[in-house]
């Protein structure tokens, strides 16, 4: 059983969903009980690429199953009990090579990432690993790419050239991917069967498509359709169709030739125009570009249960319980 005693820097710590519909959506889409991750620094510290703080490092203490957590926030510290199945994963090598820890600390003074970045990580999945589904889903991913474009377009410079490097779009488990990529120790994904990378992604299919770029340019962008729905309706509602989707995971060959819809591929360029504007401020981007910044972004993927299942460079070392984390950052 993992504890506080135990943990080494460069520990994965893997949580379960916290029972949000973002959480949900992320173990759905993985076929998993894990939504998020995070790297244990050292000292009591937790580093992490969460929605609201970006990249930051937190002072944590851990709990060992079997103990009871106090309920709500505790005082002076400022802290709160996350109250879940926490797994935790080692690099199956050793020694760890300190150029995890330097990355991820260059990381946190960055502090990079964006808010929203749950629906960012649920937007990447639909498209980096999504076989092909109900046309209620793809409506709902129209919608949320749409709401996520707009978003982003506020992160973006008024005067294209003119700023420095944007926050990367790196959500939890790419953060940590990441750190060990830089420190010299890329993590191994294995690939293909069930709950993995599909022969057939729907970004490939939207690459693949037969309307041209030049035939999107001409056409006349659709006012976005949101209205009066909030996030948390479009969530709510993917949630819904996620599960209520029972085809088989294995599709026939034709339906995954199936030709996605014209706003589904006018959405998800401009999706990642929007993320490529933000992260390369300077030189021409363009549809096409903001295409290939997707297609080079999939070739990076990685979920949380990537890391705790399908890792091959990882070992298991157990899992714990709770984990009190304090609610501000705290330096690294």
């Amino acid at each position: 059983m993992a504890n506080v005693a135990t943990l080494e820097p460069g520990d994965i710590l893997l949580f379960t969903s916290d029972g949000s519909h973002v959480d949900r959506i992320i173990c759905l889409l993985t076929a998993s009980d894990v939504a998020h991750s995070a790297l244990f620094y050292g000292n009591d510290i937790l580093v992490d690429a969460a929605t609201g703080c970006g990249i930051a490092g937190h002072l944590m203490r851990v709990l060992p199953r079997g103990q009871t957590a106090p309920s709500g926030k505790t005082s002076p510290s400022r802290g709160t009990w996350v109250q879940r199945e926490i797994y935790v994963r080692r690099l199956a090598t050793s020694p760890l090579p300190i150029g995890v820890l330097q990355a991820a600390r260059v990381y946190v003074l960055e502090n990079n990432g964006f808010n929203l970045m749950g629906l960012i990580a649920i937007g990447l999945h639909l498209l980096f690993r999504m076989d092909p589904r109900p046309d209620s889903v793809a409506e709902l991913l129209v919608e949320l790419l749409q709401m996520l474009t707009g978003e982003l377009s506020g992160l973006i410079p008024r005067k294209p050239g003119t700023g420095t490097k944007g926050p990367h779009p790196m959500f939890c488990s790419q953060f940590i991917c990441q750190c060990f990529t830089d420190g010299g120790c890329t993590l191994q994904i294995r690939k293909g069967g069930p709950g993995l990378i599909p022969s057939t992604t729907l970004l490939d299919r939207i690459a693949s498509n037969s309307i041209s770029l030049g035939t999107l340019r001409a056409q006349a962008a659709k006012p976005r359709r949101l209205g009066h729905r909030t996030v948390d309706d479009i969530v709510a509602d993917l949630e819904k169709a996620l599960s209520s989707d029972v085809e088989p995971r294995d599709k026939s060959a034709a339906a995954v030739s199936r030709t996605p819809s014209p706003d589904l591929i006018r959405a998800t360029l401009e999706f990642g125009q929007a993320l490529q504007r933000v992260q390369e401020v300077r030189g021409s981007i363009t549809l096409g570009t903001g295409l290939h910044f997707l297609r080079t972004l999939q070739d990076q993927y990685v979920t949380p249960a990537d890391l705790c299942y399908h890792c091959s460079s990882l070992t298991s070392i157990g899992k714990t319980y709770s984990i009190r984390l304090n609610e501000d950052s705290c330096p690294v």
